[in-house]
């Protein structure tokens, strides 16, 4: 494997940073999904690499509900209604997403491409 790109590295953090976010609870469970799907597909992850698999499940299963800036283009009362099936596919989704989130900052929190450690000597 070569020498990974800055954007390639970048995107590597991202992965970390979303993880992390949502397993602090600053980012939903299917908006992370979402970026986390988007960020796999950047870094060329087959799509059922078992550490993604479920994120891609998770962003297939809810694509239907409105999350982030597409809301605003949604009608009030049927953001009351898909607002309930969000919260229920987050609660039904925790549990694996966060497994899965464990997983990748393992996975991606690392250099790609360690420093090679210097040879013992064998002076001494």
């Amino acid at each position: 494997m070569g020498m990974p790109t800055n954007s390639e590295e970048r995107d590597r953090a991202k992965v970390v940073e979303v993880a992390q976010a949502m397993l602090d609870g600053a980012l939903g469970i299917i908006e992370g999904s979402r970026r986390l799907n988007d960020l796999r597909e950047a870094l060329g992850i087959h799509h059922l690499d078992d550490d993604f698999v479920g994120f891609v499940a998770i962003d297939s299963e809810t694509d239907a509900l409105p999350i982030g800036d597409v809301r605003r283009l949604w009608n009030e009362e049927a953001l009351v209604h898909k607002d309930r099936e969000v919260e229920e596919a987050e609660r039904l989704y925790r549990d694996g997403a966060f497994e899965g989130c464990r997983k990748l900052i393992a996975r991606f929190d690392r250099p790609s491409n360690p420093p090679l450690q210097p040879a013992a000597s064998g002076r001494g």
